[in-house]
């Protein structure tokens, strides 16, 4: 069963799949891959375009597709990818077919003693269980910030000698994943970029202000403790009511 649906495409088989960590020819993952079928093998045998292939630069991921009906392309820069995705998928039913060929070739060939249907279902089960073997379907795809799925599935070749397993197929994430936080470091290191914003320095404290002189300070008139009234400088009784200044 597929992990993705018809999204992907059909599968291809493979005819190239290249890892290179350090990028020398410019590209750091090449994979190339044909249709299933003598016909497309016969036609990119005579030369023939009829491939898809997935390239990834320290830049973007590129994706062509080309057969007889047409040509496209969609290229997804690095730094609008979100996320990347590997996986593998087999027919169950081909070993469930071949584990009950093989029983019921030794049962019949011990019970029944009967070497024909012993070599019969053994035979027929081992077909089944090498289908189940060849019948892996591998997955590589990104999706980009946008929600666009790219990538494609494939097999392993028989013809072209190709053999791809699940660990080769992460070494592609593990690079994606290299060169994505590549991306986001340049993007970060780029002058203009968004930045935690700084604490706002203080606002300068107040000037401070002399202290005024003792000239300079009013105070009020000194009035009697009893009657309220104002007392004349240096008086000691109060003219109003005769109490006795500071009693």
């Amino acid at each position: 069963m597929s992990l993705l649906g018809n999204s992907l495409g059909n599968t291809l088989v493979l005819r190239k799949f290249d890892v290179d960590t350090s990028g020398a020819n410019g590209y750091f993952v090449q994979i190339e891959g044909r249709p299933e079928g003598i016909i497309a093998w016969i036609l990119t045998t005579i030369g023939i375009d009829a491939l898809t292939t997935l390239r990834i630069s320290a830049n973007e991921l590129t994706l062509e597709k080309a057969s007889l009906a047409g040509r496209s392309r969609e290229i997804a820069p690095i730094a609008t990818i979100s996320n990347g995705f590997v996986g593998y998928s087999k027919s169950i039913w081909y070993l469930y077919g071949g584990v009950l060929a093989v029983i019921y070739g030794l049962l019949g060939g011990i019970k029944g003693n009967s070497a024909s249907t012993f070599i019969i279902g053994v035979l027929f089960g081992g077909i089944l269980l090498a289908l189940y073997w060849f019948s892996t379907r591998l997955e590589v795809y990104v999706t980009t910030n946008g929600g666009q799925v790219i990538g494609l599935r494939y097999k392993r070749s028989v013809i072209e000698n190709v053999a791809v397993d699940f660990d080769k197929s992460s070494s592609v994430i593990e690079v994606l994943q290299r060169l994505m936080l590549d991306a986001q470091a340049r993007r970060e290191a780029r002058p203009g970029s968004s930045r935690p914003a700084q604490a706002a320095s203080p606002p300068p404290a107040a000037a401070q202000r002399p202290a005024p002189s003792p000239a300079a300070i009013v105070r009020p008139a000194p009035r009697c403790a009893k009657c309220s009234a104002a007392l004349e400088p240096g008086a000691q009784f109060c003219d109003n009511c005769g109490t006795r200044v500071g009693a």
